[in-house]
């Protein structure tokens, strides 16, 4: 307990040259590091576009993952008006793609160094699987021009976006922020 009236002795001021010599450290603060690789901030904001290839991923493995469930929750259904595809093949095919876009997301996410590979590769893929299961599963629909340009614009805009994807572009620091 302190007497009234006595406080206790204050620290004594760091001279000019210790203060100074702690403000020229600089100290790694590798929690803030970690945030910012994980949890994008306006300092490591991701490029507009990597944001709507993200949505583009995460909309198709929602989908898909939708497939998957409506196939298993349905299935007496689905085979007693002879589905086609079957609701297995639905149910397995939903799932591959839904497991290949979380996949796909979290190495966008992660900013890794294949994501650019994979995304291009999982978005082919994608393409010749819809275009085999529509022509080989499914009755002809008059939709066929609309079905067709809308593949080819997104497949248009994975190629032309898959270079902001490559880990120069990501880690880069942006010299003049006002024009991004």
């Amino acid at each position: 307990m302190s007497q009234p009236g006595h406080f206790p002795a204050q620290p004594a001021l760091p001279t000019p040259q210790a203060w100074a010599s702690s403000q020229t450290k600089k100290r790694p603060r590798p929690s803030l590091i970690l945030f910012q690789r994980h949890f994008p901030t306006p300092m490591n904001k991701l490029p507009f576009r990597v944001t709507l290839l993200h949505l583009l991923v995460l909309t198709l493995s929602a989908w898909n993952g939708l497939r998957l469930w409506t196939a298993l929750a349905w299935q007496d259904v689905l085979n007693e008006f002879s589905a086609s595809p079957p609701p297995i093949i639905t149910a397995i095919s939903g799932a591959v793609w839904m497991v290949a876009g979380i996949i796909l997301t979290w190495s966008i996410w992660q900013k890794n160094a294949l994501a650019a590979k994979l995304l291009v590769g999982v978005a082919s893929a994608y393409s010749v699987w819809y275009w085999s299961e529509r022509l080989l599963w499914q009755n002809p629909h008059p939709n066929w021009l609309f079905a067709v340009i809308v593949n080819l614009a997104a497949l248009a805009f994975i190629l032309l976006n898959v270079k902001l994807l490559s880990r120069e572009a990501h880690e880069r620091e942006n010299e003049n922020p006002t024009i991004d």
